[in-house]
């Protein structure tokens, strides 16, 4: 049997004692809240730790421990459990989405943020939502086939009733500032505002162009969407006049400063579904807005994220873009970008730096 000497009360020292495996008499106080047990040679956390209801702060550093088992959520009042030092590569998934608790390790830093609940009485509140919610999920929503793009007016959204959305295949473009935060600190707001008035101006006046339709306006960020009619080139060439405006136009608008965007494209087939509120007054257009569920608007998101950026060609399209453009003196300039950089997204890329004038 050990002689357990703790420094203070309800905390245990038992570092560099060349333990293998944690002694029975740790679990003789089930007091104890925190628990230092760093550089031995310990490989594993007992199943039964949780039996130290009351541990907060668990120190394993500089052991050998190379993966944790399910006995470790057991514990009810661990705050943190401190691995540095270990053989562990990584925290397993089952660990991070059920863990209450904050795990430190040499590759990744887990921090667990508890759930907080402030009562301010508004079971009234959450009671009407509630019966809206399910009234919602009671009904039925018809997507209809359409080859043009639907407005917010063309879909409705009641919760008493089943929804009608639309259903059409076509490109989805966005388009977005690059460096836009430092953009914001480094110059003035009236600068900042001849500059944002203007980039939307040109977007949206290109894109009608196009047959493009604006469809949302985020910040720096447009999305447009295109009638199924020759989306794919009449998207390549907005987002080639995009960049043309960009290069000859909004230079012009920043003093001493560079204006790059980047320009992301997919295709495919999307559902349109109409969500929002009705309130009385002016503010009910703010309310309501049309959702895009599908790949199309995902991926052409996350197209735009990275053009521009890290050696990548400020326009980027899918491969299914590419592979249905007509225009051959258009398809020719696009060149295959290095997958790697595009980890996420399971289909090829291809970019160029597309200036049409």
């Amino acid at each position: 049997m050990i002689k357990i000497r703790r420094k203070k009360p309800r905390k245990l020292d038992l570092c560099s004692k060349e333990f293998k495996t944690f002694p029975t008499d740790v679990f003789a106080d089930k007091k104890i809240s925190r628990l230092d047990m760093s550089n031995n040679h310990i490989t594993e956390i007992p199943v039964n730790i949780g039996d130290l209801v009351k541990l907060r702060y668990l120190h394993l550093e500089n052991n050998n421990i190379t993966q944790l088992h399910n006995g470790i959520l057991n514990t009810k009042s661990l705050r943190a459990l401190y691995l540095q030092g270990n053989p562990m590569k990584h925290l397993p998934d089952f660990i991070k989405e059920n863990a209450k608790f904050s795990i430190y390790t040499d590759n990744e830093i887990f921090t667990y943020y508890p759930k907080v609940e402030i009562d301010y009485n508004k079971q009234i509140l959450m009671k009407e939502i509630g019966s809206e919610v399910d009234s919602i999920n009671n009904h039925n929503t018809i997507f209809n086939e359409n080859a043009s793009v639907p407005t917010v007016s063309d879909l409705t959204f009641s919760r008493h009733e089943d929804r009608i959305g639309r259903s059409l295949t076509t490109c989805i473009l966005f388009v977005d500032i690059r460096d836009s935060v430092k953009k914001n600190s480094d110059h003035r707001s009236q600068t900042l505002a001849h500059m944002y008035s203007s980039f939307i101006y040109g977007v949206l006046r290109i894109a009608k162009e196009y047959n493009g339709h604006v469809r949302n306006i985020i910040g720096d960020r447009v999305m447009i969407v295109f009638d199924e009619a020759s989306c794919c080139d009449n998207a390549v060439l907005c987002a080639g006049t995009i960049m043309s405006f960009c290069s000859l136009k909004m230079g012009k608008t920043l003093p001493n400063d560079n204006f790059y965007c980047g320009i992301g494209i997919h295709y495919g087939n999307i559902d349109v579904i109409k969500v929002g509120l009705s309130v009385q007054g002016n503010e009910n257009p703010e309310y309501q807005n049309l959702v895009w569920i599908g790949e199309p608007a995902n991926l052409a998101s996350r197209l735009t994220d990275k053009a521009g950026k890290d050696n990548i060609p400020a326009v980027v399209i899918s491969s299914d873009v590419f592979n249905r453009l007509t225009k051959k003196d258009i398809k020719k300039t696009f060149v295959s970008v290095d997958k790697s950089k595009f980890k996420d997204i399971d289909f090829s890329v291809l970019g160029c730096n597309l200036n049409i004038k």
